[in-house]
């Protein structure tokens, strides 16, 4: 089946922060064969090439995209079983919740945690998603790509992913080396694990024995803090969490304690995680304590009155809006603790990269 193009397509309705301009040309393949297409049609006519999955965690620039934005939304599930091994083969564009909601009713382990995450499967080994103390990088077994150059498609298995917090080498080494059609999960039967994050621990109350026990309590958990995609809420339009929790080496953590002593706060009540790297902080508490609390506005983008770390569009936002108030949150927190905060949505359509952008807006 030939590619559609679309053209001067706009890409606002296509993610969560509802906010960008058009693409040039915009083609939603729903085969390995249309990605092909599209990439040697982008090739051919000397086109940009730009990939957008479910949009869930992407902030578009005002003036849109040149070029060629592809979406792959290929779908599918083929299922193998071996015992209590169960290995899941998902297109990369079906709804990564749908595939967490189907898991969980057969009974399978592995994706309960990660219940109520916006966006596509494709997404989910290149973002290493994670919540509640579980990664996807703990359950994936290979990743299905067509290479830009020259337009091949091969499996790549997890052992060379990279794989790191919120990190991938799609999202490194790899940057715009691949296009991924379909990711291959191994799960299985049985008891989930216990949790290891505190706050759901303390949800789920006592043993744990299906693993929609699990989901029902993180899908409460991120209602709470408007991070599941609900049309009712007025926090819904972000990308969730705006910030990557920082990973501070022992002297960094050292020289954070002695700034929030400086605040009048208690040094001793800094929450942290031990980190292959060092110490791990939550960006979230280090916002608040800098004076950017939930509800917060600036312009016409605002911190989320559930969840300080999500940037919501109200309605009016442009992209413009949310990057300056990215520089000011930034800005407040590196003044406050000399901590500089890392955006976690991948930037899109604009001609300079992240830093240099919210540089440019402080």
């Amino acid at each position: 089946m030939a590619i559609r193009i679309d053209h001067d397509r706009l890409l606002a309705p296509l993610t969560t922060l509802q906010v960008g301009g058009p693409a040039h040309q915009l083609v939603r393949a729903q085969t390995e064969s249309q990605v092909v297409e599209a990439i040697w049609h982008a090739q051919r006519e000397g086109l940009e090439l730009t990939i957008l999955g479910g949009g869930s965690n992407s902030l578009v620039a005002d003036q849109g995209v040149p070029g060629l934005v592809l979406q792959p939304a290929l779908l599918g599930r083929e299922v193998t079983q071996s015992g209590d091994l169960v290995v899941v083969e998902v297109g990369a564009g079906v709804v990564w919740d749908d595939l967490v909601a189907w898991s969980v009713a057969e009974g399978l382990c592995g994706l309960e945690a990660l219940s109520g995450i916006p966006g596509w499967v494709g997404a989910a080994p290149m973002q290493n998603i994670g919540a509640y103390g579980q990664e996807v990088a703990s359950v994936v077994d290979a990743v299905q790509v067509v290479s830009r150059q020259p337009g091949a498609c091969k499996w790549l298995p997890a052992e060379q992913l990279g794989f790191a917090y919120r990190m991938s080498s799609f999202k490194g080494v790899w940057r715009d080396r691949f296009v991924i059609t379909a990711v291959r999960f191994r799960l299985r039967r049985g008891r989930p694990a216990e949790p290891k994050y505190a706050e759901l621990a303390k949800a789920l109350g006592g043993q744990v024995d299906h693993p929609e026990q699990v989901r029902q309590a993180v899908l409460e958990l991120r209602r709470g803090k408007s991070m599941v995609i609900d049309d009712q809420d007025p926090n819904h339009r972000s990308a969730g969490s705006f910030f990557l929790n920082p990973i501070l080496s022992l002297t960094e953590f050292e020289m954070l304690r002695a700034r929030v002593t400086q605040a009048s706060l208690d040094s001793n009540s800094i929450p942290n995680w031990p980190d292959a790297k060092g110490v791990k902080v939550p960006a979230a508490w280090l916002m608040e304590r800098a004076g950017l609390t939930k509800g917060f506005r600036l312009g016409a983008a605002e911190l989320s009155t559930k969840h300080c770390l999500a940037l919501i569009n109200p309605g009016s936002a442009r992209a413009c809006d949310l990057l300056a108030l990215a520089a000011f949150a930034r800005r407040q927190v590196v003044e406050v603790f000399g901590v500089r905060l890392v955006p976690e949505p991948v930037f899109v359509g604009f001609s300079q990269g992240v830093d240099a952008l919210l540089r440019a807006s402080e």
